[in-house]
């Protein structure tokens, strides 16, 4: 009898997880995604929905790349946690594929998600604008490739974090100062090698950078920032002695640029969220 009682508990767990998953996957269909189930690179599931949207365009906001939005297996019907994810330029590591499930599975997003994230979590993955170039023309010169309150509107609204690794980290800077209504939608940031406001092959200066970094600090001081840095660490250095974030966590890594995502994506989202403590 118990243990009959516990295969009953198991498969209504079981029922009632696939019921909340469900919701957020049916909402997202019937905004336009298509959602299958995640796999590998090898085609093997590993749990969750992946689903994407091609590029479209609105009166409200053009997405001039697909976007994808991972749901977890244990996401629960109401999403309070959305994790914004932003690659920067695609081809920096090699072939990264074409689709948005190719670029997040060469870094393990979705799997750091599923195996880390809270159970009410999404991850919201825009493709980045080519193979050497990142969103600028786009994400840092509007509203973005998409617009977060589009997201919001199909998913429900959620306490939203971002992560940012190798060329987006500029982006992030630029895109929050030029929207700066969304720089308190946003409770942690997570620059992964992405710290470029230091002088780097002429393409980033520390003035005007930190100026950026400066005025997201002042419009939202309790945003927890956690910098990992490799060749970017002198950066990490004065987004701490310079900006004015009340909580800023600094890595110094020997893991090489394009091996930092799968390393430390996932620990972030463990410490990130509602009611978790970086």
């Amino acid at each position: 009898m118990d243990r009959l009682r516990y295969y009953l508990g198991a498969c209504l767990i079981l029922i009632f997880t696939h019921s909340a998953s469900a919701a957020v996957i049916d909402a997202l269909s019937q905004a336009g995604f298509t959602c299958l189930a995640a796999t590998d690179s090898s085609g093997t599931p590993f749990g969750g929905t992946m689903c994407t949207h091609e590029a479209m365009s609105t009166s409200a906001f053009t997405l001039d790349e697909a976007v994808a939005v991972y749901v977890p297996s244990t996401t629960s019907a109401v999403v309070r946690h959305i994790v914004l994810y932003l690659q920067g330029f695609r081809g920096v590591c090699g072939d990264t594929g074409t689709t948005p499930a190719d670029v997040m599975n060469v870094f393990d997003l979705a799997e750091q998600m599923q195996a880390e994230s809270l159970p009410d979590s999404v991850l919201v993955f825009p493709m980045s604008g080519g193979h050497d170039t990142t969103y600028y023309h786009d994400f840092a010169a509007s509203a973005g490739p998409f617009d977060m309150n589009w997201i919001e509107t199909v998913i429900g609204q959620g306490q939203w974090s971002l992560a940012g690794h190798s060329g987006a980290g500029d982006v992030i800077a630029k895109s929050l100062n030029l929207n700066p209504s969304i720089i308190t939608k946003f409770d942690a940031i997570e620059l992964l090698d992405a710290a470029y406001i230091h002088h780097v092959a002429g393409r980033f200066r520390a003035g005007p950078e930190v100026a950026l970094w400066r005025t997201i600090a002042e419009r939202n001081p309790s945003l927890t920032l956690s910098c990992i840095g490799n060749g970017t660490y002198h950066g990490c250095q004065i987004l701490a002695e310079q900006i004015g974030f009340t909580t800023v966590t600094l890595t110094e890594t020997e893991v090489i640029h394009c091996d930092i995502p799968n390393t430390y994506f996932g620990p972030w989202l463990h410490r990130t969220g509602p009611g978790r403590v970086e």
